[in-house]
């Protein structure tokens, strides 16, 4: 290889204690798969045309790295989460042009399908100051602001705030409260939940009802509904086991009833659920992870710009395309830190979940086009996040 005119890298593999260790020989590097076989042709020996993610020493860096900064200093504008508002997911795409946004990202991390409802998150999910989804106490949490003076404020691992609390009325005359198990998901065992109407006409529960569920759904007067869904009234209340007794104490009381979804005091906070955390409060994390996927993250530098970042490829582990592209974890460490970014974390990512929409249109490069086929536009995700321009 040295020959053809190719500096040679040795990489040295421990195999364990019973073992000789193996030697790895990396030559060259490529712009293009075809630029690599071109030059495979000229080694007079087989060779593997390979991008090798698990080397911790890999050298090569993503495909394209795509950032949009915003300056709130200087921009009249929002960041914000957005969702379908259904029982099934939708694209950042779809969510750009449903809040004409400017930029769209894919956000949190969520379940495929739970219950029948697509694109459950699997943390917490605040969108726009209102409750989409409870926290994972086991998981971390990224809440960005959007302050009436105009300043986004991002933040990591700060305690979440309380859920929403249902009110009612008891027969004896007395007034109790609960806070809610969750929000726009199907119960569990002895749980009340909450679910929009948006949703409930969307799922499965709007033809029907499992036996083991009491609902109801809350008026425009407060009281509580018969078991049919309208779309000009309030949320959908779901019980189960041992907490069917409190949707039946306040249904046989009559009296009106109360739950507010938006988290007080509020109205511009947002939050995901983040994984890893790259930088907080200006401290990298340690050593994270080599694999080598697209992805996204979300950040902010000393300033307060928030920093929008995809890094795009494929995690497709085709040889004849050079193997997956994208950055390990460790790189997205570095980008942040090369950024100046005092708090970033990793969103949801990988081949079929990265997008990134800027004015209408998903950045699709050339590795997109030839790692897939179609090239799905419309990949659906649970949430997202959005630059919503607020100028007149």
């Amino acid at each position: 290889m040295e020959q053809s005119g190719y500096p040679v890298r040795e990489y040295r593999v421990d195999l364990g204690p019973d073992t000789e260790p193996e030697s790895i020989l990396f030559a060259g590097s490529f712009n293009t798969v075809e630029e690599a076989r071109q030059a495979a042709r000229k080694i007079p020996t087989e060779v593997k045309i390979t991008n090798p993610s698990k080397f911790p020493n890999w050298d090569a860096g993503p495909y394209v790295l795509d950032i949009v900064i915003v300056d709130p200093k200087t921009y009249q504008g929002k960041v914000v989460s957005a969702w379908s508002e259904k029982a099934w997911r939708a694209s950042p795409l779809e969510l750009a042009r449903q809040h004409n946004a400017v930029v769209a990202i894919n956000g949190g991390f969520f379940e495929y399908s739970m219950d029948d409802i697509g694109g459950v998150p699997t943390g917490i999910s605040i969108v726009q100051g209102e409750w989409h989804h409870e926290p994972n106490n086991r998981l971390r949490n990224l809440y960005l602001e959007n302050k009436d003076t105009g300043e986004v404020v991002l933040s990591i691992g700060t305690p979440p705030p309380p859920l929403p609390e249902f009110k009612w009325v008891s027969t004896d005359g007395s007034k109790k409260s609960v806070e809610l198990d969750g929000i726009d998901r199907m119960p569990r065992d002895n749980e009340l939940i909450a679910m929009r109407v948006t949703v409930a006409d969307t799922a499965p529960i709007s033809h029907f009802i499992p036996p083991h569920i009491i609902l109801r759904q809350i008026g425009n007067d407060g009281h509580l509904a018969p078991d049919f869904f309208r779309s000009s009234s309030g949320p959908v209340l779901m019980a189960t086991g041992a907490k069917q007794a409190i949707l039946k104490e306040a249904i046989e009381s009559g009296n009106p009833v109360e739950l507010d979804l938006r988290v007080p005091s509020h109205p511009g906070l947002n939050g995901w659920y983040v994984s890893p955390i790259l930088v907080e409060n200006g401290q990298p994390a340690g050593a994270l992870g080599y694999s080598r996927a697209p992805r996204t993250v979300i950040g902010a530098d000393a300033d307060g710009k928030i920093y929008l970042i995809c890094v795009d490829g494929s995690e497709l582990d085709l040889v004849q395309a050079g193997g997956p592209v994208g950055a390990t974890e460790n790189e997205l460490v570095a980008i942040a830190q090369f950024l100046g970014l005092v708090n970033a974390a990793n969103l949801d990512g990988g081949g079929r979940s990265t997008s990134m929409v800027v004015e209408g249109k998903v950045l699709s490069h050339d590795v997109k086009r030839h790692l897939q086929s179609p090239y799905d536009d419309d990949r659906r995700v649970g949430d997202a996040v959005l630059i919503i321009d607020d100028k007149p």
